[in-house]
């Protein structure tokens, strides 16, 4: 009769009787060529046989004629036939844990949490005490742009370029809040607002647009920059490098509060060189001061570079005056350079001095402006120091100089 059967049902009836009588499958006779490939069985499944108790063989009476579909080899052969026998764990084997259990099927792992959206454009505030208010909050910094984006057309490239980008935003978002201080030309603010703007920009040395200056969250600036000619993505990567000068700062100020005597005026003259010195002597009174107290033969050398300033302020109103007032386009050359003879200033000074003769050959005045003049001034300044403030900008202009002599078809670099 088992001829007949199928290889696969033959298989499982084979096993099953080697289980229950307890004899090797190896030692079956069968006529059945088929049956010689039981001698490939994996002995451990013999050898497992043998460990459930001895039970009466089946009657040949048992076994029937197959009327159902064969039954594939994977599927677990007689379960039902095995004694009701748990195994502890000591009696479990390597063997038989694989013969009885499936393989442990691995659990869902959970969906981590989407990250919170990052918004794409910048929300702007008019109100400086409203953005240190949500600086506290957020634990951001404070950005805040001097523009007259209506008539100023480097304003305009400034937003066009960067601020409206989403490159920019997605960014620039993670790090600051917003404030615009506009002054239109074309259009009018509300008379307080007016007044606002007014006030900050004269309290925070603002001379030209677009001004950029980064602030804490306490609104002390510590950073001043404007436009960059780098495409959205990469502005926003210049401000969060500037977000280094304000970290530093509170590490050097932080240290010169555990110290006393020369060792502070040390830490507070590098907190204070981070930054630019016309920062300081606006918004850092209290540290300077401190500072003359402590260093008062100016070891340091502070002093005398933070006394500059007011000399280059000098020199800058009466350049300004020399060509508003008088036309006189070379006497203002000329005083910038009587005076870089004079005061000798050196590195970051100097460039600073030079910028002023920009005033003569940028003028709109379409007879004494001249663009190759500008590109070799820049050349000029960026010589001293390239990767100074000043430096950085005059690659700026010199990149605008050579824009205009290209004409129309030169456009800056976009993201």
């Amino acid at each position: 009769m088992r001829s007949h059967l199928s290889y696969e049902l033959s298989l499982v009836l084979l096993l099953s009787a080697a289980l229950l009588s307890g004899c090797s499958i190896k030692g079956t006779d069968s006529s059945d060529p088929m049956e010689d490939d039981l001698d490939v069985l994996d002995k451990h499944v013999v050898e497992a046989a043998r460990e459930v108790p001895e039970t009466k063989p089946v009657p040949e009476s048992v076994i029937v004629e197959a009327t159902t579909p064969p039954i594939a080899v994977t599927e677990p052969a007689a379960k039902s036939d095995l004694p009701d026998k748990t195994p502890t764990d000591g009696e479990k084997t390597k063997e038989t844990v694989g013969l009885l259990n499936p393989t442990p099927v691995t659990p869902p792992q959970p969906v981590p949490a989407a990250a919170p959206a990052v918004s794409m454009v910048i929300s702007w505030l008019t109100d400086m005490e409203d953005a240190k208010r949500q600086a506290a909050q957020s634990g951001k910094d404070i950005l805040v742009a001097f523009v007259a984006n209506d008539s100023f057309p480097w304003s305009q490239r400034l937003d066009a370029d960067v601020f409206s980008r989403p490159a920019f935003a997605v960014i620039a978002n993670k790090s600051f809040v917003f404030v615009m201080v506009d002054f239109p030309k074309t259009y009018s603010l509300t008379p307080e607002q007016a007044k606002k703007n007014t006030e900050l920009r004269k309290n925070w040395g603002v001379r030209s647009f677009p001004t950029v200056i980064l602030a804490d969250a306490h609104g002390r600036p510590y950073a001043v920059t404007g436009y960059r000619n780098v495409g959205a993505a990469d502005y926003a990567r210049h401000l969060e490098s500037l977000l280094q000068v304000r970290e530093q700062r509170d590490q050097y100020f932080s240290a010169a509060y555990g110290t006393e005597g020369m060792s502070r005026a040390i830490m507070l003259s590098q907190g204070l060189r981070l930054m630019d010195e016309d920062v300081v002597l606006r918004h850092y009174k209290e540290e300077l001061s401190e500072l003359r107290y402590l260093d008062p033969m100016d070891a340091t050398g502070l002093s005398g570079d933070i006394e500059f300033t007011p000399k280059l302020d000098s020199l800058r109103e009466k350049v300004v005056r020399l060509i508003r007032q008088q036309k006189d386009y070379d006497g203002a050359l000329k005083a910038v350079d009587d005076f870089i003879v004079y005061e000798a200033p050196i590195g970051e000074h100097l460039q600073k001095a030079l910028f002023l003769k920009l005033n003569v050959y940028a003028n709109p005045n379409p007879e004494v402006q001249d663009h190759g003049a500008v590109i070799k001034l820049m050349d000029q300044i960026i010589a001293i120091n390239p990767l100074s403030e000043q430096g950085m900008m005059a690659v700026d202009v010199r990149a605008r100089a050579n824009a205009l002599i290209a004409g129309p078809k030169m456009t800056p670099k976009q993201e």
